[in-house]
């Protein structure tokens, strides 16, 4: 029953990196920093985008009813 080998568990089951985020501004803190930005970016566009998808789908279904209405 030996835990020696590369199946012994509990050994590492971290992602590979640093153990912790240091909350201090560092030199490999500026990816996180462009990746948090870019993806509050694609949030926001990918929100504005569905509302206005959303609004152009209802506007489309008012404007064939009250053009079938209106024949």
């Amino acid at each position: 029953m030996r835990r020696t080998g590369p199946a012994a568990p509990n050994v590492r089951m971290t992602h590979p990196g640093p153990p912790e985020r240091p909350l201090r501004r560092g030199r490999t803190n500026s990816l996180t920093w462009i990746l948090s930005v870019v993806g509050i970016a694609f949030g926001i566009v990918f929100a504005v985008a569905g509302l206005a998808l959303v609004g152009f789908a209802v506007a489309f279904v008012a404007a064939m009813n009250s053009y079938g209405s209106n024949k």
